[in-house]
């Protein structure tokens, strides 16, 4: 989960149309949730301990496939945005393999060319070897 939020984000990962409420209110209720005001819409930060009890109540309620398709639509989320970094974090804990190529192909040479070689080399060495020898472009 990450560690600040927009109320769309948590709708669509929740797949409930009532979550952006339920979030206002636990903000409004001043329950372990903080808001500040972005650019379009506020995002939402939880306490550190609220937000570990959550990912933990995730971890125990959902079946690793539900887990891992969470986390893919969230990374797909961030990808959306251009947070590649937070993505590439969600797509591997997911072991979404496909889409984490996906990502380092599509920013590999923005991030060789902003000096982070060893971003790109971690998201590539995250990969297991079959996937990285079927795509001979993640060679660095």
């Amino acid at each position: 989960m990450r560690k600040a939020l927009q109320a769309d984000d948590v709708g669509s990962r929740s797949q409930s149309l009532d979550a952006p409420r339920v979030l206002d209110y636990l903000y409004r209720q001043h329950l372990f949730t903080d808001r500040r005001r972005g650019a379009a819409e506020p995002v939402y930060q939880f306490h550190a301990l609220f937000r570990e009890f959550l990912v933990e109540e995730g971890r125990r309620r959902l079946t690793p496939a539900e887990r891992r398709d969470a986390l893919d639509r969230a990374a797909g989320q961030l990808v959306s945005r251009g947070e590649f970094d937070a993505a590439a974090a969600l797509y591997r804990e997911a072991q979404a393999w496909p889409a984490l190529t996906g990502l380092a192909l599509h920013t590999g040479a923005a991030l060789i060319a902003d000096g982070r070689t060893n971003t790109l080399a971690q998201w590539i060495d995250a990969l297991p070897a079959d996937t990285r020898q079927r795509e001979p472009r993640l060679s660095l």
